[in-house]
């Protein structure tokens, strides 16, 4: 009798742990029906970040494919891909937002200065110097340039340099451009021919402009060596290279 009795009580245990697996799997086969079958969790929304109205209109539609989706089996990395195949796209973060909601946020490459394509249009190019938008004219406050061979890399980023240092007024007057060579670079900023030689230090330079250009009869500003600038009234174009 003494040896029946631990038998006896280990039937109840025995159903009480089978209980609480059919528990667990009914709360795992549930999460998952959830997750992955059921419509509260599917993406209804597509929603960006980050970029004006008329590139978000071009992104959500990119996005609209998800729609219907279970949230969880979005392939969020062939979201990103698809807008940064965009090419004005810098950088893209694809979010899953429960239960129904995709965000997907964006930076914008940024446009710098704009060069002929030789076929009556413009390439724009970024802060790498790197071309990534063909457009028929140059975006208003986006300088053009003309550097000495089109292609080089070094200029195109030299270019770009200078061009970020100047402030969105500066950048709104440049009327030309250019790069003879990276450390021979001019500019004419609302009709005052700037000598800037290479890109260095300048923020620098940009500032002194900036403060120069404002007396009265400047015409000419040489920036070359920033701690020692020259001005000028004379010419009143910019010097060819």
């Amino acid at each position: 009798m003494t040896h029946g009795a631990p038998r006896a009580s280990s039937r109840p245990r025995l159903r009480i742990r089978w209980g609480l697996v059919l528990l667990v799997l009914a709360v795992v086969a549930s999460l998952v029906w959830l997750l992955t079958l059921s419509p509260l969790v599917g993406v209804r929304e597509v929603a960006v970040a980050g970029v004006s109205d008329g590139e978000r209109e071009t992104i959500v539609r990119i996005g609209d494919h998800a729609v219907g989706q279970p949230l969880v089996k979005v392939d969020t990395e062939l979201i990103a891909n698809d807008v940064i195949s965009l090419g004005t796209i810098a950088r893209v973060d694809v979010e899953r937002h429960w239960p129904t909601t995709l965000v997907i946020r964006v930076k914008p490459r940024e446009a710098v200065f704009a060069m002929g394509d030789g076929q009556g249009g413009v390439e724009v190019f970024d802060a790498e110097g790197i071309p990534f938008w063909s457009l028929d004219r140059a975006p208003v406050g986006v300088p053009t340039a003309t550097l000495q061979t089109a292609d080089d890399q070094v200029q195109r980023l030299a270019a770009a340099t200078v061009v970020r240092s100047l402030s969105a007024a500066q950048r709104a007057r440049v009327k030309e451009l250019r790069v003879a060579a990276p450390d021979r670079i001019t500019l004419n900023v609302g009709g005052v021919v700037v000598t800037w030689g290479d890109p260095g230090r300048s923020d620098v330079k940009a500032e002194i402009v900036e403060l120069l250009s404002r007396r009265q009869g400047v015409t000419r500003i040489n920036v070359v060596v920033p701690e020692s600038p020259v001005t000028g009234g004379r010419e009143t174009s910019a010097p060819k290279p």
